[in-house]
């Protein structure tokens, strides 16, 4: 490799490290203006629930009862909380560039190139044309099914709500 082609070469992934932790910053600063927790919520649905209301998330039909509508609703909370940052996305994208630029640089150039590690562009190619398209659908099928639910998962909720024990220990104090 050149010296120029290296100087290029350095300039151009340091631009792309650069905006990557800008956008990184920027994630964080978006979570924290609306509210985002950094970790997963207690109150978000578990594996076997969101297997349950997977239809409805999917196609965005109302639920068949009012539990599975509050479920609906509270999982298609979360993937609006995991995938509404824009900047997340952005970070993503720009880190899988810098490693699909790095292996194509390892399989082309230099004194130990490695032809093999082109076998990986495609694939690499691949989830950097697929991340923004699946944050896209994910984003409409969670609104549309918050849609479709949300007034029979608040009825689910109050419901619930008024079921609940009270609060008030009436038990023996042993």
């Amino acid at each position: 490799m050149t010296d120029w082609t290296f100087f290029a070469w350095a300039v151009g992934l340091g631009f792309l490290v650069a905006a990557a932790i800008t956008c990184v910053v920027r994630s964080r600063r978006w979570r924290r203006r609306h509210g985002v927790p950094e970790n997963p919520r207690q109150d978000a649905p578990g594996r076997e629930e969101r297997r349950r209301v997977r239809p409805y998330l999917r196609t965005g039909r109302v639920a068949s009862d009012a539990d599975l509508a509050r479920v609906t609703v509270a999982a298609a909370h979360e993937d609006l909380r995991l995938w509404e940052d824009p900047w997340s996305t952005a970070a993503q994208f720009l880190i899988g560039t810098m490693l699909t630029l790095n292996f194509l640089r390892m399989s082309l150039v230099g004194d130990h190139a490695s032809p093999g590690l082109l076998v990986f562009q495609p694939f690499l190619l691949g989830v950097l044309v697929y991340l923004p398209l699946r944050r896209r659908q994910i984003l409409r099928r969670a609104r549309r099914a918050i849609a479709a639910n949300e007034e029979r998962a608040a009825h689910a909720a109050h419901a619930h709500r008024e079921n609940r024990p009270s609060p008030t220990w009436t038990g023996p104090l042993y």
